[in-house]
């Protein structure tokens, strides 16, 4: 029998959830991992009803088939002995909610609720509640300013609290037979364990949770007197450590798999807080996390609160730090915003004929041409923004279009659009005292396109790491499912020695950065005029 040990890793993303296993001892990835693409997707109709844009619902059936497949797909195809796997670790992205009863059963997959939008979980970007997030942004203005600390000094559709108070005005049903809403990355803990919800306290700064307590009853009656009692009632404010154990696996689930009773399950994690423990815990290093958003964030032992960050959360990583992060809302949903509905066909039918998929083609026509030779710059808003100005309201622009502008033009544009909002976010978080003197990129993009990393390490005129792994956020998992195993002693300890080494860097080169600081400085321009409420263009 082996003398090793592994933890599983699973990484609740967007659209998919994936699995691997991972030796405790130095991090190696099993060569094989599992992936499960979500049937329901994001939901666009419920009931013959087609939903509005700003919805982003899913079904957590989803979730629980994902959980079941994985589990047991990963086991057999790693070849693993399960009497070697010592702990299972989660992410999720966040902040993710649902609301469940009091037998933990999600009310979507009740009959009563089947066709109920409300019923259902509410993805990180889902933005109808954007009105209900600005009253209680005026609310909290006027109550405590504080309280928005956490989030920047302001409150988003991407927050619980608004989510939460959507149910509360428009579905008061589903809000009555709530027994608790909790996000989805507890929800799917909580289901291994089989014993109770728990609450990790990587969610808590999207709760608004500052200073070890959460808003007080008087400012969620300020709110609406109905609503007084949301947090007391309605969701789990006890807060599970991500340095400790969150329980084992149920007696159910152990029969399912073929594991122990005796796997230690962690408490999870945010999807993207999980690529900094790959990255190993480095307070001079910043992480990009890439993906269909993107997330710039850095770890600090600094409590200092920090302006234009989406959220900075107390020990949502590791003991003793605090996490501050802001990011882009569409990285490669922007992308693919533009394959689906702007390449030509033209251009779809020379792709399949060279064996190219539509990004690799484009790239192959962009990434020769000279530095602003298209001529445009795009700000990339076409799902809000979730940095500096934070706010979901705006949308996306690009400028300089003529006649002569190609397909490939505007993908390039799009591409450094997205990099130049990273840029924006580094310098902000630099001038308030967070300097990252080197950046670390993880996500399945950076080892596949060259051109896109260089175009961030000459933009950011940083050295850009890119992680050896593919799969470093399920990696990061693992890590926090050894830490719970008692493996380590703390995820610091197992981060330095789990960690992926870096496969290669790019480097700014000098005349790139020099050339892109003038196209910056407009993109700036154009950010600060048209975040401005007396410039917008809306035609709604």
């Amino acid at each position: 029998m082996s003398s090793k040990r592994y933890s599983i890793g699973l990484d609740f993303g967007t659209l998919s959830a994936r699995a691997v296993i991972a030796n405790v001892e130095d991090g190696s990835i099993v060569d094989c991992e599992s992936v499960f693409f979500y049937p329901n997707a994001i939901i666009t109709e419920l009931g013959g009803r087609k939903l509005p844009s700003n919805y982003a619902l899913q079904n957590p059936k989803d979730y629980i088939d994902a959980l079941k497949f994985l589990l047991c797909d990963i086991i057999k195809k790693s070849g693993v002995e399960v009497s070697a796997i010592v702990g299972i670790g989660i992410d999720f992205t966040d902040c993710t909610v649902l609301p469940v009863d009091d037998k933990m059963t999600p009310l979507c997959m009740l009959e009563k609720y089947e066709s109920e939008p409300h019923a259902y979980a509410k993805l990180w970007k889902h933005h109808a509640d954007e009105k209900y997030a600005s009253h209680v942004h005026s609310v909290a203005s006027s109550f405590d300013k504080s309280l928005l600390s956490v989030t920047g000094g302001k409150m988003t559709s991407e927050f619980m609290i608004p989510k939460l108070y959507e149910t509360y005005c428009e579905a008061p049903s589903v809000y009555a037979d709530t027994y608790k809403f909790v996000c989805a990355g507890d929800f799917v803990a909580s289901l291994l364990i089989g014993k109770k919800l728990i609450h990790s306290k990587a969610y808590s700064a999207k709760q608004h949770y500052k200073s070890n307590d959460y808003p007080s009853k008087e400012f969620f009656a300020s709110i609406d007197s109905g609503f007084a009692d949301v947090y007391e009632k309605k969701t789990l404010t006890a807060l599970s450590s991500v340095e400790e154990k969150a329980g084992t696996l149920s007696a159910e689930w152990a029969s399912l798999t073929g594991l122990s009773t005796a796997v230690a399950v962690a408490p999870p994690i945010i999807d993207a807080h999980s690529a900094i423990a790959a990255s190993g815990i480095n307070e001079n290093s910043a992480v990009l996390a890439l993906g269909t958003s993107a997330v710039f964030e850095a770890v600090t032992p600094s409590k200092k609160n920090v302006q234009g960050a989406l959220a900075q959360s107390y020990e949502s990583v590791a003991a003793n730090l605090t996490t501050v992060e802001a990011g882009i809302a569409a990285m490669g949903d922007l992308f693919d915003w533009f394959i689906q509905n702007c390449l030509p066909g033209s251009y779809s039918d020379e792709a399949k004929r060279l064996g190219l998929n539509p990004h690799q083609y484009l790239r192959l026509l962009a990434k020769d041409q000279r530095i602003g030779e298209h001529g445009l710059i795009a700000l990339d808003w076409w799902n809000g923004s979730r940095a500096i100005t934070l706010d979901n309201e705006l949308s996306g622009i690009i400028t300089g279009l003529r006649l002569s502008t190609k397909p490939e033009d505007i993908y390039r544009a799009l591409i450094e659009s997205t990099v130049f909002e990273l840029r924006r976010i580094s310098d902000s978080f630099a001038k308030q005292g967070i300097i990252s003197e080197r950046i670390i990129a993880t996500g399945g993009i950076v080892l596949k396109d060259p051109m896109l990393m260089q175009i961030c390490a000459d933009v950011l005129n940083k050295p850009v790491d890119c992680l050896e792994s593919l799969y470093a956020t399920a990696l990061g998992s693992a890590i926090y499912g050894a830490v719970a195993a008692g493996e380590y002693q703390s995820v610091t300890e197992a981060s330095q020695k789990m960690r992926r080494p870096i496969a290669l860097t790019y480097y700014p080169i000098k005349e790139n950065h020099d050339a892109y600081e003038k196209i910056y400085m407009q993109y700036l321009r154009l950010c600060e005029y048209f975040s401005n409420e007396n410039n917008r263009i809306n035609l709604h």
